[in-house]
C-alpha cells in the first residue's frame, strides 16, 4: 500500500508540467455532486479529490475518496494514515465545468532552463 502526499499529474510525454487549482461552485457539495454523477456511492465514499485526464478527446475521471467503512481503526493500524481509494467514474466535460467557478493552471516546459534554475518572474520591457 503506497503512502501518498498530493499526487502529481503525468502524461505520456509530460511536455508541460506544473500545478492546477479549481474553485467549485459549492465547495465540498460540488465535489460530492460530481462523485454522485460519476456513479460513486457517496454514502460509503467521501470524495476528497478528482483525477481528470483528457486523452484523445475523451475525459476519463477518477474520484479520490475516503472509505468510510474502513475508517474505524484504520489510522491506528496504519500509523495515522487514512484509507483513500481512487475510484473510476464517468463524467462529461460539461458536468465538470458546470461545477467550476474558477480554474488556474500553471504549466511549464520542464526541459527548458526553468526546471533546473531558480528564477523570478519580471515585468516585460515596454514595446
Amino acid at each position: 500500500m503506497p503512502d501518498h502526499g498530493l499526487p502529481t499529474a503525468q502524461t505520456a510525454h509530460d511536455d508541460l508540467q506544473g500545478s492546477a487549482a479549481l474553485d467549485l461552485a459549492d465547495g465540498p457539495e460540488s465535489l460530492a455532486l460530481l462523485a454522485k454523477q460519476a456513479g460513486i456511492d457517496i454514502d460509503r465514499y467521501q470524495p476528497v479529490g478528482l483525477n481528470l485526464v483528457f486523452d484523445q478527446g475523451e475525459l476519463h475521471a477518477r474520484v479520490y475518496c475516503l472509505d468510510r467503512q474502513r475508517l474505524e481503526g484504520f489510522a491506528l493500524e496504519h500509523g495515522g494514515k487514512l484509507p483513500v481509494v481512487c475510484l473510476p467514474g464517468t463524467l462529461t466535460l460539461a458536468q465538470v465545468v458546470a461545477q467550476v467557478t474558477e480554474a488556474e493552471f500553471q504549466l511549464f516546459d520542464h526541459r527548458k532552463a526553468l526546471a533546473h534554475f531558480s528564477w523570478v518572474e519580471t515585468e516585460p520591457d515596454a514595446l
